[in-house]
């Protein structure tokens, strides 16, 4: 199963909104920096741009379909990582060595270009001002304001740099084909460690000081316990790539991958078991704020979600067919994912989708008590249509005469209606209202009382 297909997405979205949407399917190609697999070159879908503007509306308390909504980020160029150190204050990174900064929550960006030419793969928060990021022909960046001005690190390898992890200001790991690098000065100096195996990592993490894991290639999975002075490569449980590691604290983390993979530890990343997908497409980013709450994104627009800690996981509606490489959340609900073509989607709602269940059709006309009774000098006046008519609303004295008309002979839709009445000009007193409609005619007491 695909998440969200456009099949599957139109007849979600056909079924919502109770009427027709474009749907228009345009060639997606596999973008620059992101790895292929043979099976990935027969399995990627074309993207979707939906166009509902002559439909009818849908019935979401938040207007942005499925929780998800794309911000412009004024480029079609792929971004590949995003970080948060505040709800408002963010960073993204991407191709041709552009750093994309928001301070308003990403309703406006401002573009850097860092030393490079080549794509930044990976961003670290570190602290408020302190930033890392690593990409192509071993390129390392840091910044010490915010992502505004960058410097360029020595890394001694022409490999790509696809991970960054640090535990504090100057101590820190990063990973990439072939290459395990570790500094211990901020980056002034980066020396190689031995991972044992020559092959390609994609994502490290630590846990503490000293206690990391490295995910990769072919399912490969190593793990340290003295911050990669030996790195010990744990029993793989798949041998498909694994493309991001999160750890939720020092023994629960979670990993996810090609083909929709899933793994889960809860003994610090010494054995993993497999977590039922709901989508058998590429996984590229994973990412818990809180230790229940959690979201994995990749092809696809593909965005999962977890309430329980890993454990399960369900699909989200993201909008969009982008190939999304990184999420990050600042809490529960205010989250981002980024991909191709400079695609940048922001929730908060944490994705979730907000429905409207509308009442239930009325069974008959109803006229109800006005409120306030009595009342000075206006009065709110409701009543209840089973289906749609023509109906009048008339107010009379305690004589019967016909003082006001608030509908004469109009046209009303089935369901609830409200109208006010504004006595102004009329003497206190005891008056009547009725409603007329299909043949009835319901008559309730209200009071003036100046």
């Amino acid at each position: 199963m695909k998440c969200f297909t456009p099949n599957i997405a139109m007849a979600l979205l056909l079924w919502l909104s109770g009427g027709p949407l474009m749907l228009t399917v345009t060639a997606q190609e596999r973008p620059e920096g992101s790895k292929e697999t043979s099976a990935d070159r027969t399995s990627m879908a074309g993207g979707v741009q939906w166009d509902d503007e002559d439909s009818p509306p849908l019935l979401f308390r938040d207007s942005r379909i499925g929780g998800w909504f794309s911000q412009v980020l004024d480029t079609e160029l792929h971004v590949y990582s995003v970080a948060f150190s505040t709800p408002m204050t963010g960073l993204v990174v991407g191709m041709h060595g552009k750093v994309y900064r928001t301070e308003d929550a990403g309703s406006s960006w401002t573009v850097y270009q860092a030393p490079t030419e080549y794509y930044i793969a990976t961003i670290e928060y570190v602290t408020d001002e302190i930033w890392m990021a690593a990409g192509k022909n071993g390129t390392i960046l840091r910044t010490t304001n915010g992502g505004r001005n960058w410097v360029r690190q020595e890394s001694g390898t022409t490999w790509i740099l696809r991970g960054v992890s640090f535990t504090d200001s100057i101590t820190g790991t990063v990973i990439g084909e072939r290459d395990i690098l570790r500094t211990t000065d901020g980056g002034v100096h980066w020396t190689s460690q031995d991972g044992g195996i020559p092959t390609q990592f994609y994502e490290v993490v630590y846990t503490d000081a000293v206690t990391g894991i490295i995910v990769g290639k072919d399912g490969i999975i190593l793990r340290t316990t003295n911050a990669g002075t030996v790195w010990q490569s744990i029993d793989p449980v798949t041998t498909v790539d694994l493309n991001d590691v999160y750890f939720i604290d020092k023994q629960t983390g979670v990993a996810v991958g090609d083909k929709g993979i899933i793994l889960r530890t809860v003994d610090g990343g010494r054995t993993w078991t497999h977590v039922s997908s709901p989508t058998e497409v590429n996984l590229e980013g994973v990412m818990f704020p809180t230790a229940q709450i959690g979201t994995i994104v990749g092809m696809n627009g593909c965005i999962l979600r977890s309430t329980d800690g890993g454990q399960s996981w369900i699909e989200q509606l993201s909008n969009s067919q982008s190939y999304l490489w990184g999420v990050f959340f600042t809490d529960p609900y205010t989250g981002a994912a980024v991909g191709s073509e400079g695609t940048v989607l922001r929730t908060t709602t944490g994705g979730v989708t907000w429905i409207d269940t509308p009442a239930p059709a009325p069974q008959r006309v109803a006229l109800h008590q006005n409120y306030p009774n009595p009342f000075n000098p206006a009065t709110a006046i409701r009543f209840t249509l089973a289906q749609s008519q023509y109906v009048s609303l008339v107010v009379m004295d305690q004589y019967g005469r016909e003082v006001r008309y608030l509908l004469d002979g109009e046209f009303r839709e089935a369901g609830s209606h409200r109208l006010q009445f504004d006595a102004t000009g009329l003497p206190s007193g005891v008056y009547f209202y009725s409603l007329i409609a299909g043949g009835q005619r319901l008559t309730r007491r209200l009071v003036l009382l100046r």
